[in-house]
């Protein structure tokens, strides 16, 4: 016997046992009904709003319609729609553009590893302290009390901070390279103003205050070329000013200033000599003007921050 389902021929056996006779009375309706209509030559739009839905048609034709059935199954690209707060604030305010503009006002992520200023060897963090409670985004402080990474005897760190300064990553620096072996007051002394290289740079001590001397020049260099502001801090007596690379960046577009901490407060008389670029040296200029009690330095006060 041979049934048509839904269009489709299918040759059923009605042997014993084959069939039963519960599921034939089921299905003989559907055996004898032809449920395939013709395609309508209308195409339907419909759309909603808060208040109420409404929908449009137009004249296609029936061989238009039927490629808009045969593809019905397929999704189109996807398409977000307006939240419950966009369509209220459009209720409410019928300029758009004032609605769109008022909802896309936020707060936003910052950029990944974009920071304003960021300090080498700052041990005591001083400047980026108050760089951060000026409003800027700082970077942690690339010191090597604060993790073995931060090493910049390390080549690596050296590489590294190179290629953030030129990516504008860190868009401001300052580099405070340890001053032991450049310090006047270094005992014994490996080093002298006319010798600020050192007697012997083989010496242990010598040469890790060469280095680092080295890669804070280095930094600076690359700040010059990128047009980074930069500077380099070092005690007014450090005879690491008296470096033929300390002498050549002031002979480019580097300048000096000198600023006493006892006239921010602090109760000793440490002066200290900033090279630095793209900075205003005459107003960082602060030197001890003299009439006031200077507290004698000594012990763990030589250490501590002003």
């Amino acid at each position: 016997m041979n049934l048509t389902l839904l269009g489709v021929t299918t040759k059923l056996s009605l042997s014993r046992g084959n069939v039963p006779k519960s599921l034939l009375a089921a299905v003989s309706p559907l055996i004898f009904t032809n449920v395939s209509v013709w395609y309508d030559s209308r195409l339907y739009a419909s759309d909603s709003s808060c208040r109420s839905g409404a929908f449009t048609w137009t004249e296609v034709g029936g061989h238009e319609t039927k490629n808009f059935w045969r593809h019905a199954d397929k999704k189109g690209s996807y398409t977000k729609l307006d939240s419950p707060v966009r369509l209220l604030l459009k209720e409410l305010v019928p300029e758009t553009e004032l609605a769109e503009d008022f909802v896309s006002v936020g707060p936003f992520k910052s950029p990944l590893l974009y920071f304003d200023f960021v300090e080498f060897y700052g041990r005591a963090g001083v400047v980026s302290h108050h760089m951060s409670e000026l409003g800027f985004c700082v970077a942690p402080v690339l010191d090597l009390s604060n993790s073995r990474h931060y090493d910049m005897s390390d080549l690596r760190l050296l590489e590294w901070s190179i290629h953030v300064i030129e990516e504008g990553r860190f868009r401001s620096f300052l580099v405070e390279p340890p001053c032991t072996s450049f310090s006047a007051a270094a005992h014994p002394s490996v080093r002298s103003c006319k010798e600020p290289l050192g007697y012997d740079r083989t010496d242990k001590k010598t040469f890790h205050g060469n280095l680092h001397a080295f890669r804070s020049f280095t930094l600076l260099r690359v700040g010059r070329r990128k047009r980074r502001p930069c500077g380099l801090e070092q005690h007014r007596l450090s005879k690491m000013a008296w470096l033929s690379f300390w002498r050549t960046l002031l002979a480019l577009d580097f300048e000096e200033a000198i600023i006493a901490s006892c006239q921010f407060g602090c109760l000793h008389r440490e002066e200290f000599r900033f090279l630095v670029y793209l900075l205003d040296a005459v107003f960082l200029e602060a030197r001890c003007q003299g009439g006031h009690h200077h507290s004698r330095l000594h012990g763990w006060t030589s250490k501590a921050p002003c």
